[in-house]
């Protein structure tokens, strides 16, 4: 059978078959070109850290909070707030960043590590890693060190003293940062800071001691 090329091309009906052959290309072509766009023309391809993104996630981040100068963080440990809030001044405190750096070590009778400290042993590490000085072992003997202060005169620095047991003058021991507040190892807690007005400390207050020049 043989093609009559002359019908093909001037015959009206074959002129309008292409012609609508043509306009079913292009529309095909535009729907295709339409289902790789989004809404307002945006290509819908998405980069493989789009998916994190939208998520709420963060792609190759890292969420490091640092402790900044002078913050003293609430004890997770704890479920409750510190009510420090000296910042350090620009050259920076020795004492309060001793406090900071230890803050949140649990009790540990006997204890004088990061692992585990009772109050007298972070005293006996603080005062020798901040003033080079050594303080005797328990809260008894250091009662026994430098000199009597009233609590009226209390400067940073001073040791201060507690009578927490019937049968004992003496049975915890911290350390004065002033504006009422004093570091100290927790029983319940570990070391932490708190206000020498909180009932419980003032009425087991027991005295003051200097041991810096």
């Amino acid at each position: 059978m043989k093609l009559n090329l002359k019908w093909v091309t001037k015959n009206p009906v074959a002129a309008r078959l292409r012609g609508f052959s043509f306009l079913l290309l292009i529309s095909f072509s535009l729907l295709w070109i339409l289902s790789c766009q989004g809404p307002q023309g945006v290509s819908r391809y998405k980069h493989p850290e789009e998916k994190s993104q939208t998520s709420g996630e963060e792609p190759h981040s890292t969420r490091f909070d640092p402790v900044k100068p002078g913050e003293v963080r609430p004890d997770s440990s704890a479920g409750q707030q510190s009510r420090f809030q000296h910042p350090l001044p620009a050259d920076r405190d020795p004492l309060l960043e001793f406090v900071s750096d230890w803050k949140g070590t649990p009790y540990r009778y006997g204890g004088m590590s990061r692992s585990g400290t009772d109050c007298s042993g972070f005293m006996k590490n603080l005062f020798s890693a901040v003033y080079g000085i050594t303080l005797p072992r328990t809260s008894r003997e250091q009662f026994t060190a430098g000199r009597e202060i009233s609590r009226e005169n209390l400067k940073k620095g001073d040791l201060v003293f507690f009578k927490l047991r019937r049968n004992r003058p003496v049975s915890h021991v911290g350390v004065y940062l002033g504006n009422n507040q004093f570091a100290h190892a927790s029983l319940q807690i570990g070391v932490t800071i708190d206000d020498l007005d909180l009932p419980y400390y003032k009425k087991s207050w027991a005295g003051a001691r200097r041991v810096l020049n």
